[in-house]
């Protein structure tokens, strides 16, 4: 069981108010990094001559990419706690790239005024879930099981829009999808806080931890704009 933080935030020391800001601070860094490397390897691919026939002319490079996303995302989870922090923050550094490349195709897919706009609400939005989630003294762990739940179910309803053509699927999926990861990324800062006051004394793996919740956020933020970009698109291919 998680302690009560909000009761422990209360009676920490300004040394400890300062050790909770610093390491809060270091995994939004982290989320950061691997935001930007994400954005670079994207507007990079994009922009690139070669990057673009290689596109065109295979079809199946977005679920290469997936598939390798897949495998680094499996590999970082069960060897969070095994490897070491330098290589566990390699495999985040590494999975920011492989999902760079997935990015790189969303040009082709929504105009690139929605991207963009898209990027700058979810900035403003993402932020606010995040102080929501330190703030708020509701107990956001009992509702994790529930979303996950409406996760596994959320691409399973993606999968399933593969093969049976769904009346407004995609109206469907992203209304199911903004809601889930606002919450998540409340709970998911939420759990950041609890992690700090459960193995404060245990520096490395307070340090996994950290590079843990980065991984969360920042899957929450990249759903985020995708959903938001899908609705501001109007739900149209170009």
């Amino acid at each position: 069981m998680f302690r009560n933080d909000d009761f422990e935030i209360d009676t920490l020391s300004e040394q400890g108010h300062t050790a909770l800001s610093q390491y809060i601070t270091k995994t939004f860094v982290t989320v950061a990094v691997g935001i930007l490397i994400t954005a670079l390897t994207a507007y990079f691919m994009s922009i690139d001559y070669l990057s673009l026939r290689m596109i065109y002319q295979n079809k199946n490079l977005p679920m290469l990419f997936m598939a390798l996303q897949i495998g680094c995302l499996l590999l970082f989870r069960f060897r969070l706690f095994k490897a070491s922090l330098l290589m566990t923050r390699l495999m985040f550094l590494i999975y920011s790239v492989l999902l760079g490349f997935t990015f790189s195709f969303v040009q082709y897919v929504f105009a690139i005024e929605a991207v963009y706009l898209a990027f700058g609400i979810s900035c403003v939005y993402f932020v606010s879930l995040c102080v929501i989630g330190y703030t708020t003294r509701i107990d956001l762990m009992k509702y994790q099981t529930i979303l996950l739940t409406g996760l596994f179910f959320l691409v399973g309803f993606n999968v399933l829009c593969l093969f049976i053509d769904i009346s407004h699927a995609e109206q469907i999926a992203c209304s199911c999808s903004l809601i889930i990861f606002t919450l998540l990324t409340a709970l998911d800062m939420k759990k950041l806080k609890h992690f700090y006051f459960e193995y404060q004394e245990d520096e490395v793996r307070l340090a996994q931890l950290s590079m843990y919740s980065a991984l969360q956020l920042y899957l929450d933020f990249l759903n985020l704009i995708y959903t938001i970009t899908h609705i501001l698109n109007g739900f149209e291919k170009k």
